[in-house]
């Protein structure tokens, strides 16, 4: 479980769409060297509310080392 703040690129989906989002991480550090594109992602807002998939990671930091 991670907090974080997400950002649309355009309006949010309505259900059943699909989106796409930026995700800024509350304390990343949680998350060190365990990132990657493919990576799967559940966001809650007390409940399930989607799937996601990352795309990018930008903060090396974060990045999965192969």
């Amino acid at each position: 479980m991670n907090d974080g703040m997400y950002m649309f690129k355009g309006e949010p989906p309505s259900p059943g769409e699909t989106g796409l989002a930026e995700l800024w991480l509350l304390i990343p550090e949680r998350n060190a060297g365990r990132l990657q594109a493919g990576s799967k992602f559940y966001p809650w807002h007390m409940r399930l509310i989607g799937e996601g998939t990352v795309r990018e990671v930008i903060n090396p930091v974060l990045r999965l080392q192969a």
